[in-house]
């Protein structure tokens, strides 16, 4: 175990050596500097410690992830998690080509021939630290393996799901919104020239929905009586 200053403050890492000569390195939690006992989540060096023993002790029953094979690539997985969304989870087709899209030009190039449970969160790690994308479209692909693995622990008798111990990257805020006041959306709704945009408008502007749930709106889904749209 070793602890690592960072700028927010040091870090306890362990690291160890897998029989078959891969090295992890896993990120445990922040250490606790204070006096008094530890809040949840935070490690000293017996804390830490008594981690590396837990994880020597799964090592000697073999029940250590990574040193569990399950038999299937992480394609394998990718195509059991896109076969589980479409068919058991009943995901929309354009939600389907979304998820394809991520897996095919990002995650399986990358991962598609490792074992699934090589795909450990160091891996993971280093991998996001090379790719060249906005922190949002890192938070995206982190979703997606990270839904990817939760299924392949059902599936594979995978360990753990190493997406869930991999940090979000940190995404700046885009700024204070400005909206128009409801005196400003009925002056634009009386500038327009037809009615169905002037619904459009109201609707957009007074139920928040967006413009794919707006065109979807039939009749029967308003319910003027009780003052309600169901989406």
């Amino acid at each position: 175990v070793l602890r690592v200053e960072r700028a927010r403050g040091p870090v306890w890492y362990a690291k160890y050596r897998l029989p078959d000569g891969r090295q992890v390195q896993k990120k445990l939690g922040p250490a606790w500097t204070d006096r008094g006992r530890p809040p949840a989540g935070y490690f000293t060096k017996r804390l830490a410690e008594a981690w590396l023993r837990e994880v020597l002790d799964q090592a000697r029953r073999g029940t250590l992830p990574g040193l569990v094979r399950t038999g299937a690539t992480f394609a394998d997985a990718a195509a059991e998690y896109l076969r589980y969304v479409e068919h058991d989870r009943g995901r929309k087709p354009s939600t389907l080509r979304g998820y394809r899209s991520c897996i095919q030009a990002h995650l399986l190039p990358a991962f598609g021939e490792l074992p699934v449970e090589a795909v450990t969160s160091d891996v993971i790690e280093r991998w996001l630290a090379g790719f060249g994308g906005p922190p949002r479209s890192r938070n995206k692909l982190l979703i997606q393996l990270h839904g990817i693995l939760r299924r392949a622990k059902k599936v594979y008798a995978l360990r753990e799901n190493a997406a869930a111990e991999v940090e979000k990257s940190q995404q700046r805020s885009a700024g204070d919104i400005e909206v128009f006041s409801p005196e400003g959306v009925w002056a634009l709704v009386r500038a327009v020239e037809s009615e169905q945009d002037a619904a459009i408008f109201l609707a957009a502007a007074f139920t928040g929905l967006r413009m794919g749930e707006l065109l979807a709106l039939h009749w029967r889904d308003v319910d003027f009586g009780g003052s309600t749209v169901r989406v």
